[in-house]
C-alpha cells in the first residue's frame, strides 16, 4: 500500500515511490503581534517550518483592522517562530503604495524627503522616512530649516516612547499634527507623510515578549537584529501561499 505523501512511478522492476511534496506540506495560520490584537493576517503551506521562520508577509492596513482610510499603508511583519498550527510576527515596518504618493506629488510645488534614525526608550531602533509637500517652490535654505526641524523633532518624540508606543504613534494622525505643527514658524506645509517606517533593530524586551507567546518555537531568529530580506506576499486569511 502506497501512503498519502507517496507515488508509485514507471513499472515491474523499475517500480519506484516518489514523494508527493504537496501532500508532504501543512496548513500554518500567520499571526500578527499583540499590539495588533494577534489577528490572523494570512495562511501558508510548508513541509518544513523552519523555512518560513524570517521571512517577511506584507498585508494592507485596511485588511488588518478594516479601515477603509487605511488601505494605502502596507504592513510588514517578520516570522520570528511557530507554535503548533500557528507562526508568530513581529512588526517590521510600514510603507505607503505608489499610486497614493504618486497623487501627492504636483507640479510647480517643493517635494521634501527626509531619512530619520531614531531610538525609542527601550532602545529599539527605527529607520522613518518622511515626505512634506509645499504649496510653493521653496528656497533650498528653507528646505534645510524644515529638514532639521522635523528630523530634531522625530528624534526627540521617538526617545520617549517604547518600541509599542512609537509603532502605535506613526500610525496615528497625531504624528503628522506634531510635526506640521513644529514646522509652522518655518512654513506652513501643504502635506505631510510617514511614507516608510522601517525597523532596523528590535529591544531585547519585545523579541522576548513576542516569542514566548508561542512555546517551544524556535527562538534563534528573534532577538537579533532586523537583516535585508526578500518579501513575500501573503494574502489575509482566506488565501495560501506555499513555501
Amino acid at each position: 500500500m502506497v501512503s498519502k505523501a507517496t507515488k508509485t512511478s514507471g513499472s515491474g522492476k523499475g517500480t519506484r515511490k516518489v514523494k508527493d511534496k504537496w501532500r508532504a506540506k501543512n496548513a500554518y495560520k500567520i499571526i500578527a503581534p499583540l499590539i495588533f490584537n494577534s489577528a490572523h493576517i494570512g495562511n501558508t503551506l510548508s513541509d518544513d517550518p523552519s523555512k518560513v521562520i524570517g521571512r517577511v508577509i506584507t498585508v494592507s492596513a485596511q485588511d488588518l483592522n478594516g479601515d477603509i482610510s487605511k488601505a494605502h499603508i502596507k504592513l510588514k511583519f517578520k516570522i520570528t517562530g511557530q507554535s503548533g498550527n500557528d507562526f508568530h510576527t513581529v512588526f517590521y515596518g510600514l510603507d505607503l503604495t505608489s499610486d497614493y504618493l504618486r497623487r501627492l506629488t504636483r507640479r510647480k510645488r517643493s517635494k521634501i524627503d527626509l531619512s530619520v534614525k531614531a531610538t525609542t526608550s527601550d532602545n529599539g531602533v527605527f529607520k522613518i522616512k518622511l515626505l512634506s509637500i509645499s504649496e510653493r517652490r521653496l528656497q533650498s535654505t528653507v528646505k534645510a530649516a524644515l529638514r532639521n526641524k522635523l528630523s530634531t523633532t522625530v528624534k526627540e518624540i521617538i526617545s520617549k516612547k517604547n518600541f509599542e508606543e512609537t509603532i502605535t504613534y506613526v500610525m496615528g494622525s497625531n504624528v503628522i499634527k506634531d510635526l506640521v505643527s513644529v514646522c509652522k514658524n518655518i512654513y506652513i506645509l501643504k502635506k505631510l507623510d510617514i511614507r516608510r517606517v522601517e525597523v532596523v533593530s528590535l529591544p531585547a524586551a519585545t523579541a522576548k515578549n513576542e516569542t514566548n507567546d508561542a512555546k517551544g518555537l524556535d527562538t534563534s531568529h528573534a532577538e537579533e537584529n532586523i537583516v535585508k530580506e526578500d518579501d513575500v506576499e501573503v494574502e489575509p486569511k482566506n488565501n495560501t501561499e506555499e513555501i
